[in-house]
C-alpha cells in the first residue's frame, strides 16, 4: 500500500499493512520524536477513517482528559447524551460497548494519540489499557488499536519495555524516523521548490530531518530568508522549538538538556564516564537518558577501536540541535537566550558549525 502524500515511510507503512491483514487483534504503537509526522503517517495510511479516536490533552487534568474522552465516544457512538466517567476503568468499558455494537465483521481500527499525556499523575491509565487489552481486544481477533505518542521515554518505559501486564503485548512496534537527505529532496521538489541540491544540503544541515521543520520553508524565498524569519526573529518558530522538543520528549527535561548541551562542548564526544564526572549523575538515570537520546536520534554512539564497549564515545548529531546551540542558545548549563544576527555569508555558518 501506498499513499501519494507521504514521503518515505516504506517500512512504516508495510508494517501497517501487515497487521491489517493478520489473523489477531494488534497493537500497535507509533512513536518518535516530536514534529516526525507521527499523526499524519496514521491519517493517512487510515484516510482518518477510525472506528474511534482519541487525542490526550496536554497537561490537562484526569477529570479533563475523562470528559474530552466522553465527548469522543460520544461522537463516535452516535450517543444522545455524553457519558460521565469516574476513572478509566469505566471509560474503557463503555469504549468496549460501543465496539462490540458495530455491525460490521470487519476490523475495527481504534487510535489513541498523545497517550503520554493521557497517563497524569495518579491516572490509573496504564492499569485499565492493561485490562482493556488483555481482558477484552487480545481475546478477539478483529482489533487494531494503535497508540501514538511523543514522550518517547514514557512510550519505551510503559509500553516497549513494560514489565506488567503489557509486557510482550505489543505485535508492532513503529519508531518513525527523521527524513534522510534523500527524502528532504523529494519533500521539497513536492513542493515545487527550485533550490538547487547545495542549498537542499544546507537546509538539511540546519534543520535535520524534521519534516514539520520543512513545512515552515516558504519555498518562493532563498534559504537565507527562511532561516533568518524562522531562526532569528523575536519568538519565531524554530527559535522557541527548542525547549518545547525536550519537554514534549522526555521527563526530567533538564537532565536531557544538560546531557545534549555537554556534548555539544565538544566535538571528539564523551564516554559515558566523562559525562557521569561532568553532570555528577550516573547509574540508571544516566542509562535511561543516553538510550532515549539515541533512540530519538540526538545522539550516536560507537566504539573506540581496541576499547572496552563501556569506553564507548557519545557524540551529539541532531543537526537542529547544533545549530541552535551553535547560534541561538549559549552552552552553559542555564537556558539562557542571545540575541544573535544572522551572518551575511551564509556559507560562514555552515562552516562555522561542521568544520
Amino acid at each position: 500500500m501506498s499513499n501519494p502524500k507521504i514521503i518515505g515511510r516504506e517500512r512504516e507503512f508495510a508494517e501497517m499493512v501487515r497487521a491489517m491483514e493478520s489473523d489477531r487483534s494488534e497493537f500497535i504503537i507509533v512513536y518518535g520524536r516530536r514534529r516526525v509526522g507521527k499523526t499524519f503517517l496514521v491519517d493517512n495510511f487510515f484516510n482518518k477513517k477510525y472506528d474511534f479516536s482519541f487525542v490526550g490533552g496536554h497537561r490537562l487534568p484526569k477529570s479533563k482528559q475523562l470528559n474530552n474522552f466522553a465527548k469522543a465516544l460520544k461522537k463516535y457512538a452516535n450517543l444522545a447524551k455524553r457519558p460521565q466517567f469516574a476513572n478509566w476503568d469505566e471509560a474503557f468499558d463503555a469504549l468496549e460497548e460501543y465496539i462490540e455494537a458495530l455491525p460490521t465483521r470487519e476490523r475495527k481500527v481504534i487510535f489513541i494519540d498523545e497517550m503520554p499525556w493521557i497517563d497524569t499523575a495518579q491516572s490509573e491509565f496504564v492499569d485499565a489499557l492493561e485490562m482493556f487489552w488483555n481482558g477484552w481486544a487480545a481475546r478477539r481477533d478483529d482489533i487494531v488499536f494503535v497508540a501514538s505518542g511523543s514522550s518517547t521515554s514514557w512510550m519505551v518505559d510503559k509500553l516497549v519495555e513494560n514489565q506488567g501486564g503489557l509486557h510482550g503485548r505489543i505485535t508492532t512496534n513503529i519508531y518513525v524516523r527523521p527524513f534522510t537527505l534523500y527524502e528532504v529532496e523529494s519533500y521539497l521538489q513536492s513542493r515545487k521548490c527550485k533550490w538547487d541540491r547545495y542549498q537542499i544540503l544546507q537546509a538539511y544541515m540546519i534543520l535535520g530531518g524534521i519534516p514539520f521543520y520543512y513545512t515552515l520553508l516558504d519555498v518562493r524565498d532563498s534559504l537565507v530568508q527562511n532561516i533568518d524569519r524562522l531562526f532569528f526573529q523575536k519568538n519565531s518558530a524554530l527559535r522557541i522549538e527548542f525547549d518545547e522538543l525536550f519537554q514534549a520528549l522526555f521527563a526530567h527535561t533538564d537532565k536531557y538538556i544538560n546531557v545534549v548541551k555537554l556534548l555539544n562542548s565538544t566535538r571528539k564526544g564523551l564516554t559515558r564516564k566523562e559525562i557521569a564526572e561532568q553532570l555528577g549523575f550516573n547509574g540508571l538515570t544516566l542509562t535511561t537518558i543516553l538510550r532515549n537520546l539515541e533512540k530519538c536520534d540526538f545522539i550516536i554512539r560507537y566504539s573506540q577501536f581496541g576499547h572496552k564497549t563501556n569506553d564507548a564515545i557519545y557524540r551529539l548529531v541532531d543537526f537542529y540541535s547544533l545549530f541552535y546551540f551553535k547560534f541561538i542558545g549559549r552552552t552553559s548549563t542555564r537556558r539562557t537566550m542571545v540575541e544573535p544576527q544572522l551572518p551575511v555569508a551564509f556559507g560562514r555558518i555552515m562552516a562555522g558549525l561542521f568544520f
